[in-house]
């Protein structure tokens, strides 16, 4: 497989650095954090599996460092992370505030920052009426929403930029 873009020339070069050739593994997101049976345990301490079985020796992505996350791993942050939240046109003149999201469906990945984000709001202020979450890759939440699918996605602002300028109608 071909790792390409910011990441993947920071990899090589980490690689590079310690005169190595990086090989590249595709997993899904939750699996980076799954323990040995195969499951993500956000309250546990544990070496994911992919680790612990020497599948890999780091992992290159844009990853937020949340507390269970350094339970599982060391993490070294590079870059800042910032969300937004991604909705239908049609629905923008109803969306002003955290609260007018309960009962909408999100379109999220599982185990990703953005997904621990929903659970926090569904847990606190939307316990009442919490969002519904429709778990799918992340490349393929902006077009969930776009579709129709879902009511929202949470993406980073990078993503969200370049997705609603460049890929949705």
């Amino acid at each position: 497989c071909q790792y390409t873009g910011v990441i993947g020339e920071m990899v090589a070069a980490f690689a590079h650095s310690l005169d190595l050739k990086p090989e590249y593994w595709v997993s899904s997101w939750d699996g980076l954090f799954h323990n040995e049976a195969g499951q993500t345990i956000k309250e546990a301490s544990y070496t994911p599996r992919v680790m612990a079985e020497e599948q890999c020796d780091i992992i290159g992505a844009v990853m937020v460092s949340l507390d269970w996350r350094q339970r599982k791993m060391e993490m070294e942050c590079f870059l800042p992370s910032r969300m937004m939240i991604v909705a239908h046109k049609d629905m923008a003149k109803n969306l002003r505030e955290v609260s007018d999201l309960g009962g909408l469906t999100v379109s999220v990945e599982q185990s990703m920052s953005l997904h621990t984000w929903v659970d926090e709001q569904n847990a606190g202020l939307l316990k009442d009426n919490p969002i519904e979450i429709d778990f799918r890759p992340y490349d393929e939440s902006i077009p969930a929403v776009d579709r129709g699918d879902a009511d929202f996605t949470v993406v980073s602002v990078l993503d969200a930029l370049y997705h609603t300028r460049n890929l949705v109608k």
